[in-house]
């Protein structure tokens, strides 16, 4: 496997396969492709109490109060709901385990109870979709299929699930589909392996709170958008009016399924994106930036252009874009950006 390929970016990627690209672009858009688009991102779905107290009765063990699928895909014409669980590695069954209590609490929840808790106006099929990397394809889908025979022998029918298996080599990057009963439904190039080796384009979210909200590359990544969309608000108006820094707006620009986000993850973020700021404009005092917090965020006030020309001249400084780099360029860097705690 690339050593670039982790949970986040496995999660970008089903991001990346619901967005819009052209004939020939870098990704091919399978879910696109296929009439889905991007419903949420990251929600949190509870399971319903009275299926959760027969499941843990029968079988002594607890299972998951919720689930929170990376992404749920909606069809746009028969209104189908796919709820996606991206794991590296597929798993067996062991009800003392997490994965074993999460996966039945997907394979719990009643159809018509996922549709009404996302809000659907009309109804439609709910699917759970689980990709792994490639050769764990079997493994995760006889776990599956064993955890609904379990809910089927308590008279609990389990939502249908189906595969998607990751394979990389030198090349290229294949998305593989397989149904319920084994059978392969097709496999699908979905990039070349050369866009793993400079990755950072490829993340839609470049931090997940989900998935692990200390990660220091992610954090390198998202303060780097920040970094760069900031001094572009800077470099363009600071000469000719005040400007206000709203990390919430910069977030919706910098992250484009931001409406989609589940609420908690946003706030995380929204949290980690105003100390950034803060620290940011703090820097530029020196050189003489005003600025004052707000509810909103910050305003900076308007330079003179002697002092606008220094802001300039520090904007495009090694001192000003050296902070995340190292970290990007070398994972194992100990070195941590603005945001570490």
């Amino acid at each position: 496997m690339n050593s670039n390929f982790n949970p986040l970016l496995h999660m970008n990627l089903f991001l990346h396969m619901c967005m819009e690209y052209p004939e020939q672009g870098d990704v091919y858009p399978y879910f696109y492709k296929k009439g889905y688009r991007i419903k949420l991102v990251s929600p949190k779905i509870v399971i319903p109490l009275e299926v959760k107290h027969i499941i843990e009765k029968k079988l002594k063990c607890k299972i998951n109060q919720e689930v929170a699928p990376e992404i749920v895909f909606e069809h746009n014409d028969n209104n189908e709901i796919l709820l996606l669980e991206c794991k590296l590695n597929g798993f067996n069954v062991d009800y003392s385990h997490r994965n074993t209590k999460q996966a039945l609490g997907y394979l719990s929840l009643p159809n018509e109870y996922v549709v009404n808790y996302l809000g659907n106006e009309k109804a439609g099929n709910v699917k759970l979709l689980y990709s792994v990397l490639q050769d764990d394809i079997i493994k995760m889908n006889e776990t599956l299929c064993q955890l609904g025979e379990t809910l089927n022998d308590m008279g609990k029918s389990s939502l249908p699930h189906q595969i998607f298996g990751i394979h990389i080599d030198n090349e290229s990057l294949y998305l593989s589909i397989t149904d319920m009963s084994g059978t392969q439904l097709g496999s699908y190039k979905i990039m070349d392996g050369t866009q793993l080796e400079d990755s950072i384009a490829l993340y839609i979210i470049p931090l997940d709170p989900e998935i692990n909200l200390k990660d220091k590359y992610g954090r390198a990544v998202l303060e780097q958008k920040i970094r760069n969309k900031i001094s572009v608000l800077l470099g363009k108006y600071l000469l000719y009016r005040e400007v206000t820094l709203s990390p919430v707006e910069i977030c919706k620009q910098l992250i484009p399924v931001w409406d989609m986000w589940e609420s908690q993850s946003k706030s995380k973020i929204t949290v980690l994106v105003r100390t950034f700021i803060s620290e940011m404009l703090k820097s530029l005092c020196d050189i003489g930036i005003k600025f004052e917090r707000n509810s909103s965020g910050f305003t900076v006030d308007k330079l003179s252009r002697k002092k606008y020309d220094k802001l300039i001249q520090y904007l495009a400084s090694a001192e000003y874009n050296k902070l995340g780099k190292d970290i990007i360029k070398d994972k194992g860097s100990e070195q941590l950006s603005l945001f570490n705690e």
